[in-house]
């Protein structure tokens, strides 16, 4: 089974929903610059509604890692969602902005987002490869609902993040 991350939720209405069309972990965006940002309190009423199976994800994209840490603290959630080496008293999902980095990590998720790179569709074969290094990849960016199925098909991904 794939695990399925559901990402940018913003209010409490939606992450129900997505939790029960069978999500496996919701994603909320604080301190990050993006529509879908919510704040650190609406994040905390997110996350409190969950079902106990459901990962609570902090998107952050935060540098100050004192900053991180207080939000992280006071949110608690099961991973952290950033670009950046994350914070050793969490789980990191981490997102990969060089192949390189893979091989760097082998206790982290990785986050294959390749929107700003010609979206998964267009690189299926690259996915692939990565997917096949690693067991814990992630693929987000480009997916939608006509083609994250050809998606996980093809790449055999650990999980998908959609939006």
């Amino acid at each position: 089974m794939t695990f399925i991350k559901i990402c940018g939720i913003t209010c409490v209405r939606d992450a129900l929903l997505a939790c029960e069309y069978g999500a496996d972990a919701v994603g909320v965006i604080v301190n990050t610059p993006s529509l879908r940002r919510v704040s650190t309190a609406q994040a905390e009423k997110i996350f409190n509604s969950l079902p106990s199976r459901v990962k609570k994800v902090l998107v952050n994209y935060e540098t100050n890692e004192e900053s991180l840490l207080e939000t992280a603290l006071l949110l608690q959630p099961d991973f952290i969602q950033t670009p950046h080496a994350g914070l050793k008293q969490f789980n990191t999902m981490r997102v990969l902005t060089r192949f390189t980095d893979l091989m760097k990590r082998s206790d982290e998720l990785f986050l294959l987002d390749l929107k700003n790179h010609g979206g998964v569709v267009h690189r299926l074969e690259f996915c692939s490869e990565v997917c096949q290094a690693k067991e814990k990849i992630i693929l987000a960016g480009g997916l939608t609902p006509q083609n994250v199925e050809k998606a996980i098909q093809e790449t055999k991904p650990f999980g998908v993040d959609v939006c």
